[in-house]
């Protein structure tokens, strides 16, 4: 800092790809006479979605050998207006002020968690970390350090266009197409919705075809001798999706002729429908399938002054029907994806509307399926922010709570049904069973979509060890048992050499620290494997735990370097830099009074980090290659020039 002197600088970057496309940024920098505590926050590499909650993380270490007094740490909003005018107390769900002077590690984490909103999509805002230290002595200093963060804009200015313009219900194909759309993340992707169901969830294809719909439940009533009493308007909503989860909507109508139908004509209908989605393994258009014809199906039992099947008075094996498909692709054809799970749970509350015209084995097979989706949500993390998941599982819970399942005897005594019975724990074994095996040692036991599933938590596994993982089920009832094998091959991962800083130009009269501290081992666990710090708590902190302490070797500083138990060789290389830029290894480094590798040289190039000063070499170019070493022999090699 001494080459500028103390004020304010401001450093421009601009980076260039070799077909001329750039892009510029800048920091600010202070430079003051005194030494304040270090303050490091995380940056963002991209745009955020400004309905999602965002976590800034911030990171403060004291100056060494000061006595302290009091920190106090102190989040700001310094650009940028929140949603609806609101202060940074008012959104933070963590505190913006700390105060104290006891420390973890000689250090604190002091992260901003935004709630979910609190940013206005297409707004630009930069926070600010101050860290005022106040010394035994009385003495003042204030660091800091910013991040700017910038909300992605809503996909807006397209349209979706539907054809034809009016159909019969369940048999005319619709066609939907979004275009023009624009937003800040591309590329888009484009879901379709109507008021009653998810058509498919957000995919790249702009064109959705052979959409089926149905009439509504709802809106059906007895139509009068007017011909336009039997026509009904559905609202089709496509959903724009760029690629950090921001969100536009854009809609267009089309008129729906009621249909009445045969039942073995709707049976039919439905089954073509379904076996055309399952060909073509489209958990989507399965979906569409259900909730479209599920939707006359319950009509047909639900309301007996307008049955949507003609001459029919009860069609419940086709409910049962629709529920085993919608089952069936949710077991064959789910996968973790967070749209598919959406769409699924909201599509079965649609042949679960009625719940008494299920049988007792459809409405088992219902419930099961509403919880093994719920377990799926939990799991891809649904249930919060604008996710409709929550809400259509609440739904078809609170839905089967009306079916014959949960009849008490007074409800069989007033209904007539006699046979039924209350729902019981032994009816739902799951839980059971997963409350059974928690005895087990090791890992631990969840309820899954479909039966217990054991779960071991990241590094349970020793790198290159194939396991026999054996599974016993056990009927108590009728004494009997069963087992299943299956081998687990674990991998070696591989060993990391980084060194902080990369290629730089250096003055002879300052001290040279080349660092690979920060190097790893991807079989060792970021907890250092000493018990002191929690995988979770430490994986995403790996760089910033670290940078700041250069591996002190405390506890918990997530795994790198010699923590990790790497072992580190250092070789220097002069360079030759021809006229057309070109380096050329010219032979090793060596002085008068220091040859490479004897001496001084020997003790620091077995280290992590090594510091000289570069009086040692003399102006020139060098490279620096270090090699980071397993104790099994696996290793990585980096270098930089200087």
């Amino acid at each position: 800092g001494t080459w500028l002197g103390t004020g304010n600088y401001r450093f421009t970057v601009t980076a260039a790809s070799a077909d001329a496309r750039n892009s510029t940024t800048s920091v600010d920098i202070e430079l003051i006479n005194e030494e304040p505590s270090k303050v490091v926050v995380s940056n963002f590499a991209r745009k955020v979605n400004a309905a999602e909650k965002q976590t800034i993380l911030g990171l403060v270490t004291p100056p060494d050998g000061v006595t302290i007094d009091d920190l106090t740490t102190t989040w700001t909003l310094a650009e940028g207006d929140l949603e609806a005018g609101q202060t940074l107390r008012e959104v933070a769900k963590t505190r913006v002020e700390l105060q104290g002077a006891d420390l973890a590690s000689g250090q604190r984490y002091h992260d901003l968690v935004l709630s979910l909103g609190a940013m206005v999509p297409g707004g630009t805002y930069k926070f600010l970390l101050t860290a005022t230290l106040t010394s035994e002595t009385g003495d003042t200093t204030e660091g800091y350090a910013s991040v700017s963060v910038s909300a992605s804009a809503l996909p807006s200015a397209g349209v979706v266009a539907a054809s034809p313009r009016k159909g019969l219900e369940l048999e005319t194909p619709f066609e939907l197409v979004a275009s023009y759309w624009v937003g800040d993340e591309l590329p888009l992707k484009y879901g379709y919705e109507t008021g009653e169901a998810v058509l498919r969830r957000p995919t790249a294809d702009p064109k959705l075809s052979d959409v089926r719909l149905s009439v509504p439940v709802a809106t059906t009533s007895e139509p009068g001798d007017d011909y336009y009493d039997w026509w009904h308007n559905v609202t089709f909503y496509v959903v724009v999706v760029d690629q950090v989860g921001a969100t536009g909507q854009g809609e267009t109508s089309v008129a729906v002729l009621e249909n009445v139908l045969e039942p073995e004509a709707l049976a039919n209908l439905t089954n073509e429908l379904l076996d055309n989605a399952f060909a073509a393994a489209d958990l989507s258009a399965v979906c569409s399938a259900v909730s479209a014809t599920s939707s006359a199906a319950v009509a047909a039992v639900g309301d007996p002054s307008r049955r949507r099947l003609q001459g029919a008075d009860d069609e419940p094996s086709l409910l049962g029907g629709i529920v085993g498909s919608l089952a069936k692709a949710a077991t064959e054809l789910m996968n973790a994806d967070p749209d598919a799970i959406e769409q699924t749970t909201v599509a079965v509350g649609g042949p679960i509307a009625d719940p008494r015209a299920l049988d007792d084995n459809s409405a088992f097979e219902a419930l099961d399926m509403v919880n093994g989706l719920s377990a799926s949500a939990g799991d891809v993390g649904l249930g919060s922010g604008e996710s409709s998941t929550a809400d259509a599982a609440a739904g078809a819970v609170s839905s089967m709570l009306g079916s014959a399942l949960f009849d008490t005897p007074e409800d069989a005594a007033s209904t007539g049904n006699g046979t039924r019975r209350r729902l019981t724990g032994s009816a739902y074994p799951y839980c059971q069973c997963c409350e059974a095996a928690c005895a087990s040692v090791g890992g631990h036991w969840e309820c899954g979509e479909a039966g217990p599933e054991f779960k071991l938590d990241p590094f349970s596994l020793d790198s290159g060890t194939t396991y026999v993982a054996r599974v016993e089920a056990t009927d108590t009832k009728y004494d009997l048992s069963n087992t299943a094998d299956v081998y687990l091959a674990v991998g070696v991962g591989s060993v990391v050499a980084a060194i902080e800083g990369g290629d730089r130009v250096v003055s002879v009269q300052d001290e040279l620290q080349l660092d690979a501290s920060s190097s790893f081992d991807e079989d060792i666990n970021p907890d250092c494997g000493d018990g002191a710090g929690d995988w979770r708590a430490n994986f995403g902190r790996r760089r910033l735990a670290h940078n700041d302490q250069h591996g002190a070797g405390a506890t918990g500083d997530c795994g790198t370097g010699d923590d990790a138990g790497l072992s580190f060789s250092w070789i220097c290389e002069e360079l030759e830099v021809r006229d057309d830029g070109e380096k050329q290894v010219n032979g090793s480094c060596a002085t008068d009074t220091e040859p490479f590798p004897t001496g001084v040289w020997a003790l620091k190039s077995v280290e992590q980090r090594l510091i000289f000063l570069g009086t040692w070499l003399g102006t020139g170019n060098y490279r620096f290659t270090v090699t980071a070493a397993s104790a099994d022999a696996r290793n990585s090699t980096t270098s930089v020039d200087i």
